[in-house]
């Protein structure tokens, strides 16, 4: 999926501090990691920084072959990604490190990351139903029926529990975009 990096005049949703904490919590704490698999899953887009997804797919890859994933061996990984770290990679995830008040929440840092992926994949959802809205051969109700599916499809996706209010979510985006 292809993330807007602005959407109206405004950066798309995501919290730097809590991708930075994610990342830097499973490298001081190797215990972590399934927690936060568990909570992100295996798609690294769920980081809105490219480096950001280099680093979680890489560690998925070491994951998923039964490696350790410490900075030294994760670095190594991402040496053909070297371009996406200023420093270098070892740099960058030595500074990862130091940018998580605590490990222990791991798991809270990486609900935080997902919500706001969903908050972009949400975004990226209406603003192709405003385009088929535009369209006056569509019927109303099908149109209405299509925002529906589409809303309720990403409840499902991401395993949202509880009630949606499809038509409120559309309001509420509609307002936003108005504004």
């Amino acid at each position: 999926m292809t993330k807007p990096d602005t959407i109206f005049d405004r950066p798309a949703p995501h919290d730097l501090n809590a991708e930075r904490s994610v990342l830097g919590a499973m490298l001081l704490n190797a215990d972590a990691f399934p927690g936060i698999v568990q909570v992100l899953g295996f798609n690294s887009e769920v980081f809105y920084v490219s480096g950001h997804q280099s680093i979680y797919a890489a560690a998925l890859r070491m994951f998923r072959e039964n490696k350790p994933i410490d900075i030294v061996l994760l670095a190594g990984e991402l040496k053909p990604k070297a371009g996406d770290f200023a420093d270098g990679p070892a740099t960058y995830l030595a500074g990862l490190t130091g940018a998580v008040p605590t490990s222990a929440n791991a798991e809270w840092y990486a609900h935080i990351v997902k919500a706001h992926y969903i908050r972009r994949n949400i975004i990226q959802t209406l603003t192709a139903k405003i385009g088929s809205a535009y369209d006056t051969d569509e019927d109303v109700n099908q149109l209405i029926d299509a925002i529906e599916t589409s809303v309720l499809g990403i409840r499902s996706e991401y395993e949202i529990h509880g009630p949606v209010d499809g038509f409120r979510l559309v309001h509420e985006f509609l307002d936003e975009v108005q504004r």
